[in-house]
């Protein structure tokens, strides 16, 4: 089973436990990637771990500002359940945050900029999807953060 179909499944089951009406198949799909954007964009995960290393705030705090505005963008569009993805990225940034103390050192500034870069490549797949120019199924390359620090490192003792 796909990453995606077992996190629509999770939001599927939470919508149940709220007694929410969710829409078609339209909105779940605008969700998870909305979900991608807020949950794995390359600033988040970037933020988390300097903010827990170094306690260097300014990347979260303009993330912050960036989420506040998206959020009122797409909450006149598809309602109030989009706050529940406060709860997954407040765990994923959270999580990120304490185990940085262990992450950040193993990492150069090569695979620094190799890890952000693939946010990046992420966050514009999925805006590809909101904006309807390309749909792929960005849930799926979630594992493609743990594969790119090895394969980063790997790259560089070969070259």
């Amino acid at each position: 089973m796909f990453l995606s179909t077992r996190i629509e499944n999770g939001i599927r089951a939470v919508q149940k436990k709220l007694h929410f009406e969710l829409g078609d198949a339209d909105y779940m799909e605008r969700f998870t990637t909305l979900l991608l954007l807020f949950c794995a964009s390359g600033t988040g995960v970037f933020g988390a771990l300097t903010e827990g290393m170094t306690g260097n705030s300014s990347i979260l705090l303009a993330k912050t500002i960036l989420d506040f505005f998206t959020v009122i963008i797409f909450a006149s569009t598809m309602g109030c359940f989009l706050s529940v993805i406060a709860v997954p990225q407040f765990v994923v940034m959270l999580t990120l945050f304490l185990l940085a103390r262990v992450i950040y050192p193993l990492m150069s500034t090569d695979m620094t900029a190799d890890f952000s870069a693939l946010g990046g490549i992420l966050t514009m797949m999925a805006g590809f999807n909101l904006l309807r120019i390309k749909q792929t199924p960005v849930l799926n390359l979630l594992p493609a953060f743990l594969l790119c620090p090895i394969l980063s490192k790997l790259w560089s003792m070969v070259f």
